[in-house]
């Protein structure tokens, strides 16, 4: 059947491989998974949902951004097929996908097996519609020999985290051994760990030592690798001799006991095992008698800043212990015959898990026991602030909310962030599915659990129960950031502060209110139909309903009117505000006017004052002026320009002079010319040529005379009036 777009949750739960593995397994009479346990057999990458068929041997692949797009031409995406070229020959409990290569380890307790899937699949886009139904696909057994001819059980594997290297995958053995094997070499170990200080204890069949020491704890659970760091000086000198190894890329890897007790080791394929030395244990602060507890059955590292290792007990209880330098020294240092670990663990806080629901116990019947189930904990590829819980009886999801105050405090150091650290609540736990809610309940573990983070479809959690049903539950509230503070709020915005500034906004109080300490989860279940339980399995079920009426009530409805009550308070405390700021601004209004009138006439007497003082200044150039007339002595401006009036005076007898005698020559020249004129008009008729050329000659040199004096008169001129 095709998906509607946005209804690819609900046609995936109904797609034909679910039904067909259904159908399967009715025919075992309905039967689950008679290992008992959680399994992980299901995983999500780059779009496709893989799931493993334990019946047939097989891995399945369902294009998921087909289903969002309704398939092709409205048919049903159909799933491919990986077949085994060699089926494990043991029951596969776990896959472990590869993080870069299109590798898939088949994990179970009784071995390892890694399937290749082909690249053709990758070759052409995922979109391609030229692949093939199924594919023959190669599969690599690891350690077959070990596990064959001992009795030893695979209790943790993890692929390598290098990205530079060839890939390697990590096993924990129950002879307490760390073994890592490199895929083109599967049957000898690249490199082997022994974690026990006694010899004996790592014998090839150590079977009472090991029970032993795995009722006291004593053996190792489970490990994890924390992000790529350099290996220190301190470390690189205790172990080889020297600082040449110091800086070295190393993982370190974080092995837990069953103690609780956690051990440290600097992993690196391009170190020798002598120079890769297993540290601890990790001091744990503050310190507990008990330890904090027996029972560790998970470890898990968040690649935050600092680094968060979370622990798990199959009791339900978590904690969450930040990795930070040690403060004292740790040269020298043994404890237990080994080197003392670089770094702590601080117990920042802890969670208890519901693994059962808890009901009260009814008046003609015992109350049982608590629940106890081993935790398995998984990464969220969505935030690093948030991780997942799967066991026998549900799942649960947990976020750190405390995170990253933690870390701006420790980058900025700032301390009002230390004190929001306290105020707030340390850790969110989700009850998302519960497979066993009735102490009549069959045993129905999760068999499968994965988080898609494809934008396309939508950030959405799914958990495959042992039935082959498949829950989907989209985890966009969980995911989604916070909104924008309002612009009143911005510390820029300090033109007009509150009367009354709170700690914390109505929105973030309301948030905490609201906040849930516990959920209803989806429930799942088999029950086993008898007719001596029938009437105690009905008491559960009342007792299951009047649980969820509590739960819901106090989580919901109670919550609800704390926040009505606050939204109110916080009303009237706005309404207050309102009317202060209100009386504030009339009166404000009024002083606006005032200020208004008393500036008009300010600009008046302004304007008065500026005419008054014209005419003073005007007064006083007058009778300053009437005084220096007045004075008896002269100043020195006056007695200049008398000295000056003086000198001109001495010029003018001589200019004078000069003067009446240009006037002189000037009428003379003038009488001159008339004389001439009149002597030649008499002779212009006895004129020769050679008078008339005598003349002009004559002429012209009178004429620059007359030329020059005029000069030198105009010289005298400028003389006499400078």
């Amino acid at each position: 059947m095709g998906a509607k777009q946005g209804n690819w949750r609900k046609a995936l739960s109904e797609h034909g491989m679910f039904l067909e593995l259904r159908e399967v397994l009715s025919r075992h009479d309905g039967s689950t998974d008679r290992r008992g346990g959680a399994r992980d057999v299901m995983f999500e990458r780059d779009g496709e949902l893989y799931v493993w068929d334990g019946d047939r041997a097989r891995l399945l692949a369902l294009n998921l951004r087909q289903l969002e797009a309704g398939g092709e031409n409205g048919r049903e995406v159909e799933a491919e097929v990986m077949l085994c070229v060699s089926a494990p020959n043991f029951p596969v409990d776990r896959l472990i996908p590869a993080p870069r290569w299109n590798l898939v380890a088949l994990f179970g307790e009784r071995g390892i097996s890694v399937l290749e899937m082909p690249e053709e699949r990758f070759r052409h886009g995922i979109s391609q519609h030229t692949r093939k139904a199924s594919y023959n696909c190669r599969t690599t057994t690891l350690a077959e020999r070990l596990f064959t001819t001992s009795r030893l059980h695979l209790l943790h594997a993890a692929w390598y985290p290098s990205q530079l290297d060839e890939p390697h995958i990590v096993l924990l053995t129950s002879d307490n051994i760390i073994r890592i094997y490199s895929i083109s070499e599967p049957r000898k170990p690249f490199m082997v760990h022994t974690l026990s200080l006694d010899v004996e204890e790592s014998a090839p069949f150590p079977a009472s030592r090991c029970s032993f020491a795995g009722a006291l704890g004593e053996r190792a659970v489970s490990f994890c690798f924390g992000p790529a760091t350099r290996l220190r000086r301190s470390v690189a000198h205790l172990f080889s001799g020297n600082d040449s190894q110091a800086g070295t890329s190393v993982f370190p890897m974080y092995i837990l006991y069953g103690n609780g007790e956690t051990y440290l080791l600097h992993s690196s394929l391009r170190l020798s095992k002598a120079e890769q030395q297993v540290m601890g244990p990790l001091p744990m602060h503050p310190a507990a008698e008990d330890n904090y507890g027996y029972g560790a059955c998970s470890v898990l590292c968040l690649p935050s800043v600092p680094n968060v290792l979370v622990i798990a007990t199959d009791t339900g209880t978590i904690y969450h212990c930040v990795v930070l330098d040690r403060e004292d020294e740790m040269e020298g240092e043994r404890w237990r015959s080994r080197p003392a670990p670089p770094i702590s663990l601080y117990v920042f806080d802890s969670a208890e898990l519901e693994l059962s629901l808890r009901l009260a116990p009814m008046d003609d019947s015992p109350g049982g026991g608590d629940f106890v189930s081993p935790i398995t904990l998984h990464h969220d590829p969505l935030s690093h602030e948030r991780y997942h819980c799967t066991h026998e009886a549900g799942v649960h999801s947990a976020a750190l909310v405390w995170l990253p105050n933690l870390t701006q405090f420790l980058a900025d150091g700032d301390m009002d962030i230390l004190q929001n650290l306290n105020g707030e609540p340390h850790c969110v736990v989700e009850h998302v599915l519960c497979t066993k809610p009735l102490a009549s309940s069959a045993s129905s573990p999760v068999a499968g659990f994965s988080v898609i983070k494809d934008l396309v479809l939508g950030p959405t959690l799914l958990c495959l129960t042992t039935q082959y049903e498949l829950i989907a539950r989209p985890i966009l509230s969980m995911t989604c950031v916070p909104s924008l503070p309002l612009l009143s709020l911005s510390p820029d915005s300090s033109a007009y502060p509150p009367l009354i500034t709170p700690s914390k906004t109505l929105e973030q109080r309301v948030r905490n209110i609201l906040q849930r300490d516990a959920t209803n989860p989806l429930l799942r279940s088999s029950f086993v139909e008898s007719e001596s339980s029938t009437s105690s399995r009905n008491a559960e079920m009342l007792q299951l309903v009047s649980r969820a009426v509590q739960v819901f009530r106090e989580q919901n409805v109670l919550k609800l009117d704390l926040a009505r009550e606050e939204i109110q308070r916080s009303v009237r405390l706005l309404r207050q505000q309102k009317e202060k700021q209100q009386e504030d601004l009339d009166r404000l209004q009024h002083d606006k006017l005032s200020l208004r009138e008393a500036a008009e006439r300010l600009v008046e007497k302004c304007e008065a004052a500026r005419e008054k003082r014209n005419d003073h200044m005007a007064r006083i150039r007058n009778v300053a002026r009437r005084v220096y007339t007045c004075l008896p002595s002269l100043s020195k401006s006056e007695r200049d320009m008398q000295g000056e009036m003086q000198r001109i005076a001495s010029f003018l007898p001589q200019l004078k002079k000069t003067v009446s005698e240009v006037q002189q020559k000037q009428r003379y020249q003038q009488d001159m010319v008339v004389r001439g004129n009149d002597r030649l008009s008499s002779l212009s008729r006895t004129l020769t040529p050679q008078m008339a050329s005598c003349l002009q000659t004559l002429l012209q040199h009178e004429t620059q005379n007359i030329t020059q004096l005029v000069k030198q008169v105009n010289e005298i001129r400028m003389q006499v009036d400078f």
